[in-house]
Order: C-alpha cells, then sequence, then structure tokens
C-alpha cells in the first residue's frame, strides 16, 4: 500500500498517459446509427490530458456546461482565464485533478475531469470522474465511453482501487444513455 501512495503523491504533472480506446467493462457502446451519431469514416479521435496551453478551452467547455445546466450550478460569468485552484490542482504538483480534451479531426468536442479521494471503509485511493460534457453535436457517438476509458486507465495508472463517477438526477440524458443508464458506477480498477 505504501508504494501505491508514494506512486499517487509523486507522479509529475507532465507525465501524460497514453490515449486508449477501448471501452470499459461492462459499459456497452452505443450503437452508431447511420446518418445521426456515427462518426464519419477516417475521423481522427483523440484524447489527451489537458496541458496548460488547453486551459482556455477547457474553461469554455466548463462554461457551457454550466449553462446548459444553468437550474442545477450556480451560473457566473465568462471566464477570460483558469481559476487559480483549477490551475493549481490540475498542474502544479500534488496534481490532484486531471482533465481530458477529446479532439476530432483537431477541433475539442469535449472533455472530463476527475479527481481523487479516499474510499471508507477500504481505505484506498480512488478517482472520481467529476465533469463529462460533449457539445451537443458529438452526443451518442461512443465519446462518452472514450473518456471513461482515459479517466479508467489513469486511475489503473494512480493505483487507486476503482474509479467512481456519480452522475446527479439532473444528468444530461445523452451522458446517462452513453453508459447504458446507469446513475452511479463504481468500476474496479485492476493492474
Amino acid at each position: 500500500m505504501a508504494q501505491t501512495r508514494d506512486a499517487f503523491r509523486h507522479q509529475p504533472s507532465t507525465a501524460m498517459p497514453p490515449s486508449v480506446s477501448v471501452l470499459l467493462p461492462g459499459i456497452a457502446p452505443v450503437p452508431a446509427v447511420p446518418g445521426r451519431n456515427a462518426l464519419d469514416a477516417g475521423a481522427s479521435v483523440r484524447i489527451d490530458r489537458a496541458v496548460p496551453a488547453d486551459a482556455s478551452v477547457l474553461m469554455a467547455l466548463c462554461d457551457e456546461q454550466v449553462a446548459e445546466h444553468a437550474g442545477r450550478w450556480r451560473a457566473q460569468a465568462r471566464r477570460d482565464a483558469m481559476p487559480l485552484e483549477f490551475h493549481e490542482a490540475l498542474f502544479d504538483p500534488p496534481v490532484r485533478a486531471w482533465a481530458w480534451l477529446v479532439r476530432v479531426d483537431g477541433r475539442e468536442v469535449g472533455y472530463a475531469g476527475a479527481t481523487a479521494g479516499v474510499a471508507f471503509p477500504e481505505g484506498a485511493y480512488y478517482l472520481n470522474v467529476e465533469a463529462l460534457y460533449l457539445r451537443p453535436a458529438w452526443r451518442l457517438r461512443g465519446l462518452e465511453q472514450r473518456l471513461l476509458a482515459q479517466a479508467h486507465e489513469t486511475a489503473r495508472q494512480l493505483g487507486c482501487t476503482h474509479l467512481a463517477w456519480r452522475q446527479p438526477q439532473g444528468t444530461t440524458p445523452h451522458a446517462r444513455a452513453a453508459v447504458g443508464g446507469v446513475i452511479e458506477c463504481r468500476l474496479a480498477v485492476e493492474g
């Protein structure tokens, strides 16, 4: 356990987990509907961990998500810069939060963000998906699963026991549909 804690605590902020394109066990892919939600043949899909240069696009996506859920989250003025707390948690050691951008043919179309926590009573680290957002035109194309798969891989690399995603009741239907309607999921992470 001490080795896992040390690996978690000292992971450098520059370590970028590789992109993954596998689906999580237990989360079925959303079938593509030709002409509706299929990605174009040959589309280039990348999921990259956010770096400081991505701050403005990450904040723009967060602002879009807040605007879409105006009744659930406190509305705030559009941000010109990343709040200091976000920047410190995402990029300054010790890293406490992770964000990934999904890009299709070079365009940012969504993101996911996660924070680390301690699971009680297990007394072990876990990774909690705090946000998952895709611009409306990109929903239900399998990108939700890819973002979750990236979070799952990061949890594994950090030595976490599981990945959690607790979706509030107001979660957009596309996010629930993308994972088979699950409202709460806890996926074991195996080394």
